[in-house]
C-alpha cells in the first residue's frame, strides 16, 4: 500500500515559475510539486514549455521569477551544479554518454571515487556491479558505452544518479527511442526507484506510457499548468482534451 502524498517529503517544489524570451512567454506562473516515492508525469504538446521548464529546474537556464526547491534547497537558477548537489539528476533525451569510455567510467563520469587522489578502481567496479544488479543491467563494466544499446545507455545514466545518491530523477522523453520490451524494462526500473523513495519526473508524448507508470499527471499548455491530478483520474482522451487540438496528430 502506498504512503499518502501528504505523508511523503517534497522532492521538488516549483512555485509561480516564469521565463520569457524576446517576444515569447515560455513559462507563466508554473507551480507543481513532486513527492518522494512518486512518478510524476509532465505532458504537453511541442511548444507547451516543457523543455524550458526542465532547463529552468535543472539550472541550464536562469528563470525570471518564481522559485525552485529540491529537497528543501532553494535553487538560484542558472546553476546546474547547485541543482545536482541538491539531489537532482537530469536525463535528457540526448544522453550524456561518452561513447569512447567504458560503461563503468560513464557511471562515474566527472566524479570517480578516489583514495589520496588516485581513482579507487575496486570501489568503481563494486559500485557498478551493485547498481547493475539492482536494475538488471547485464553488461560488462569494461564494455565501451558506445557499443551499448540506447536502452542500456539510458540505464547507465540511471545508475549514475543512483551511485551519486541523487534522489530526484528527471527523464525527458525516456521512451522515444525504445521498443515495447525496453519500455517495459525501463518502467520496471522506475518502479524499483519509486519503491526506494526516489522521485521521478517523467516527460513524454507517449500518453499510454505516462498512464502506465505515473502516479500524478500534470498538463502544460502555452507555458501554464492547466491541470494536475492523480493518474487514476485521467484517461488518454481526457489528457488530449486538456491540450490544444493540434496535439492530436501525435497520438
Amino acid at each position: 500500500m502506498k504512503t499518502s502524498t501528504a505523508a511523503r517529503s517534497v522532492a521538488l517544489e516549483v512555485t509561480r515559475l516564469s521565463k520569457s524570451y524576446p517576444g515569447v512567454v515560455a513559462l507563466s506562473g508554473v507551480s507543481f510539486a513532486v513527492h518522494a516515492g512518486e512518478v510524476h508525469g509532465l505532458v504537453g504538446e511541442n511548444g507547451a514549455g516543457k523543455s524550458t521548464l526542465l532547463k529552468s529546474i535543472a539550472g541550464a537556464v536562469p528563470f525570471d521569477s518564481g522559485s525552485v526547491a529540491v529537497f528543501g534547497t532553494d535553487l538560484a537558477g542558472g546553476n546546474p551544479r547547485q541543482a545536482a548537489d541538491a539531489g537532482l539528476a537530469m536525463i535528457y533525451q540526448e544522453l550524456t554518454i561518452v561513447p569512447e569510455l567504458s560503461a563503468a567510467a560513464n557511471v562515474h563520469l566527472g566524479s570517480p571515487p578516489n583514495r589520496f587522489g588516485v581513482v579507487d578502481r575496486a570501489l568503481v567496479e563494486r559500485q557498478f556491479r551493485d547498481a547493475a544488479s539492482r536494475i538488471g543491467l547485464d553488461v560488462s563494466l569494461r564494455t565501451r558505452a558506445g557499443q551499448l544499446s540506447t536502452a542500456n545507455q539510458q540505464l547507465v545514466e540511471i545508475m549514475r544518479a543512483m551511485i551519486s545518491d541523487r534522489r530526484l530523477v528527471i527523464m525527458d522523453e525516456p521512451t522515444a527511442s525504445l521498443g515495447p520490451a525496453d519500455i517495459d524494462r525501463l518502467h520496471k526500473v522506475i518502479r524499483e526507484l519509486r519503491a526506494t523513495d526516489h522521485a521521478i519526473v517523467y516527460v513524454s508524448h507517449d500518453l499510454e506510457a505516462v498512464l502506465d507508470i505515473c502516479d500524478v499527471v500534470t498538463v502544460l499548455r502555452e507555458g501554464e499548468v492547466v491541470a494536475s491530478r492523480p493518474a487514476s483520474d485521467w484517461t488518454k482522451p481526457e489528457i488530449i482534451r486538456a491540450m490544444p487540438v493540434s496535439y492530436t496528430h501525435l497520438t
